[in-house]
Parts: C-alpha cells; sequence; structure tokens
C-alpha cells in the first residue's frame, strides 16, 4: 500500500473532517511509521500511519500511549508532548484498510545534534520528571519485558549461512551468546519495572534556544526496568562523546537524581553560590568535606526539609588562606576564632565552613559526591548519624537534631 500526500489527504478529510488544509509532506525521518505534517488555515498538525498492520499487540501499546500521555497532561509534565485529537467518532485511533493511525498537534522545536552539558543537564531533568509522575501511573503490566525476541532472532541467524564478518562472530559465539540468555531467562526479578517512554534520546527530545520544548515519539513505550530508560537516555547522545562514559553517567545522575527540599528557590541559589565557594576552595586545593542538613537531605530525601545554609569541614589550617581568598574577591565573611567556624554570606546565603579538627570527633569515612558539577567529599550516612545522635544530646535543638538521627538510622 503506498502512503501518500493524497492518501493521508483523504484519511483527514474522512475521518477528521479537516477540509481547509493548506500544506502537506511527508516527514524524511521515521524508522517504522509514515508521518506527515499537515498545515491547516488554523493549525499545525501530524498525521501518523501506523507500519504494522493492525494486530492486537500493537493496539494494545497504541491504547497505553494514549493513557500514558492523558496521564502526563493530567499531572501536568512541564514540556510538549503529543496530544492526540478525536476522530469525528470521538476515539483517539482511527483504522482504515488494516492500518491504524492518529492525528496529533504538532509540536515546534528541533533536536540537537551535539549537548552542552546545560543541555544534557536539563535533558536529564526532563527524563526525571517523567519517570516522577510516571510513578503515580495506574498500571502494573510486566508481560512487555523479556528476551525471548532476542534469542529467536540469534536463532534465525545460526541457521542461515554467515553473510558478513558480524554474522561470522555471531556463529562463532553462539554457544556463549546461548548460555548466556538462558542465565538471563532464569531471572525472576527485573526489579521495580516502570511504564518507560524507552526512547528518550537526542531524537525524540526537542528544542528552541537552548531549551526543551518538548518531548516526542512514545511509540516504543513499554514496561522495563529503569535501568533500560536510562542508559538509553545516557548514551544515546552527543555530549562528550557518542555512546556511554562513566562521565555521561555520573553529570546525567547528579541532574535526574536532584530533588529539592522544602524552600526550592533559596535552595537553588544557595547551592549556585555554594558551587562559587567550593570552586575557590579547589582552586586552593583545599577539599572541603560536605556535612550537615544538605547531606541529611542527599540520604534521605526529605522534601519537608528547609536547607538554610551549606555546611562543610574543612581543617583548621586552611581557615587563613581561605579568608585571604575572600578578601581578595570581596566575598563577606564572619570568623569566629573561638568556635572555629568561618560563615560565608551574600544577602540572605549562608556557606558555612567548620573546623575538621575541633569539631569533627568520629572516624574519617567519607564517600565522594558530584556537588553541582564539582567532585567533593561528603561524610558518609553512617558518620552523619553519629553527629546527630550526639548534637542530640548536647545542643539546643535536641528534637530537631534527634529526629534526623533516627531517619538517618532507618536507611541503613
Amino acid at each position: 500500500m503506498k502512503f501518500n500526500k493524497s492518501y493521508a489527504k483523504d484519511l483527514l478529510k474522512r475521518f477528521y473532517q479537516l477540509d481547509d488544509i493548506k500544506i502537506i509532506k511527508e516527514f524524511d525521518s521515521g524508522w517504522s511509521n509514515y508521518s506527515f505534517y499537515v498545515e491547516t488555515c488554523n493549525r499545525k498538525l501530524v498525521l501518523q500511519i501506523m507500519g504494522k498492520p493492525v494486530n492486537e499487540r500493537l493496539m494494545n501499546n497504541l491504547d497505553l500511549q494514549i493513557r500514558v500521555l492523558n496521564h502526563l497532561k493530567e499531572n501536568k509534565y512541564p514540556y510538549k508532548i503529543p496530544n492526540p485529537l478525536l476522530n469525528k467518532k470521538k476515539e483517539y485511533l482511527s483504522i482504515y484498510k488494516n492500518r491504524v493511525f492518529l492525528v496529533y498537534e504538532y509540536i515546534e522545536g528541533q533536536f540537537m545534534k551535539k549537548f552542552t552539558e546545560k543541555v544534557f543537564r536539563e535533558y536529564a531533568k526532563a527524563l526525571a520528571i517523567y519517570t516522577k509522575i510516571m510513578d503515580k501511573f495506574p498500571y502494573k503490566g510486566n508481560d512487555s519485558f523479556n528476551f525471548k525476541w532476542i534469542k529467536s532472532e540469534y536463532e534465525k541467524i545460526s541457521n542461515t549461512e554467515p553473510k558478513n564478518k558480524l554474522d561470522r562472530l555471531i556463529h562463532a559465539n553462539m554457544p556463549l551468546i546461548n548460555k548466556t540468555l538462558d542465565e538471563i531467562e532464569k531471572i525472576k526479578d527485573y526489579g521495580r519495572l516502570k511504564v518507560i517512554h524507552s526512547d528518550f534520546n537526542r531524537t525524540n527530545v526537542l528544542f528552541s534556544k537552548g531549551k526543551i520544548t518538548g518531548v516526542i515519539d512514545f511509540h516504543n513505550i513499554e514496561t522495563a526496568p529503569l535501568a533500560k530508560e536510562l542508559g538509553i537516555a545516557i548514551s544515546r547522545n552527543k555530549f562528550l562523546k557518542r555512546g556511554y562514559t562513566k562521565e555521561k553517567e555520573n553529570i546525567f545522575l547528579n541532574e535526574y537524581e536532584k530533588i529539592y527540599p522544602k524552600n526550592k528557590l533559596h535552595f537553588i541559589k544557595l547551592l549556585k553560590f555554594g558551587k562559587e565557594i567550593v570552586a575557590l576552595c579547589k582552586k586552593s586545593r583545599i577539599n572541603p568535606i560536605l556535612y550537615g542538613s544538605f547531606a541529611y537531605f542527599i540520604y534521605t530525601k526529605d522534601e519537608n526539609i528547609k536547607i538554610e545554609d551549606i555546611d562543610f569541614y574543612i581543617p583548621e589550617k586552611h581557615f587563613k588562606k581561605i579568608i585571604e581568598i575572600l578578601n581578595k574577591n570581596k566575598i563577606n565573611y564572619h570568623y569566629s576564632e573561638k568556635w572555629h567556624t568561618l560563615q560565608i554570606k551574600k544577602g540572605k546565603l549562608n556557606i558555612e565552613l567548620d573546623s575538621l579538627d575541633f569539631w569533627y570527633k568520629c572516624t574519617k569515612d567519607f564517600k565522594r559526591y558530584n556537588f553541582e558539577g564539582l567532585p567533593i567529599n561528603i561524610l558518609s550516612s553512617k558518620c552523619l548519624r553519629t553527629v546527630y545522635k550526639r548534637a542530640s544530646e548536647a545542643s539546643d535543638q535536641p528534637e530537631k537534631n534527634l529526629k534526623k538521627f533516627e531517619s538517618l538510622q532507618r536507611i541503613n
């Protein structure tokens, strides 16, 4: 069957009563479906015809896709997504000559060939918001995730004569491939499955002036482990280099896993100021160690907490050097020799550097943490728990510190 402009125009008139079509042209890209850009007198649309004939699996997938799009819309996903139109029968999906098609509003924007770090972080944020909204989606199916189709494809190859280098490589390693797939099939639990986009990559995220305008192509939607979604998103773009790298993963997950405390606007400004101070420290080979309420928030993800300042430990001997740097950069501060504390201020923002030697009496157990793109040490959750336990016994806020100790105890 030939899906040309005349055929597309007939579908739009027959099922959507669109008589005022000014422009219609086929999109160049598309792996398996046929898509047409449509412009009427007052709107821009996309007509999408499924490449495969009607079958149960396709209809179930499209039904799931419509439900997901409506769920994202209802929960105010901040980026534009395909918005399917109802046909004259008040249905989203139309069938004609054993083919399914749908029409949705055109989303302005273009995909970016190469990502900057800023763009890569926004890309991670867009997926994180999608995942958070989909946590509320009422669907428990897990039938779409399995490896049977991979095994069947390998069996086809093994029963045919090798045609190229790749075929010969597969033939030579069939025993290992079959053994690996057999072992995978024995796995009964892949962890918590989610309804994932399954193709969240640079060609399905639209941009305008460096900002995301929309997310498209939900046709590969499925129930699968979140690891699959993250792996695709991290590797299928041109940030730093094509494919996966550990550095890309760290930057992506740092943004993806970011949630905000109750005082979000203050916290965002605080992070920016904190990054400025950490950068000054690292430039002078001083390595601050994150602790306090921000470290507590990182471990517990308690969105009800308010983070008023960010606390770091540094060795006592570095105070003099830091003060010189602050004076040179005309940054306000207050140093208390009595309390071995340096408070760095910018309006209502406060970064506190405390003496590691004077205040910290526990085992020095630190973890690595990506602080706004800068690698630093953070007090381990076990050590932070000890800090709050002691603070609950000898501070002016015993109940507040005891509550934090108990929350940290639950995650260990």
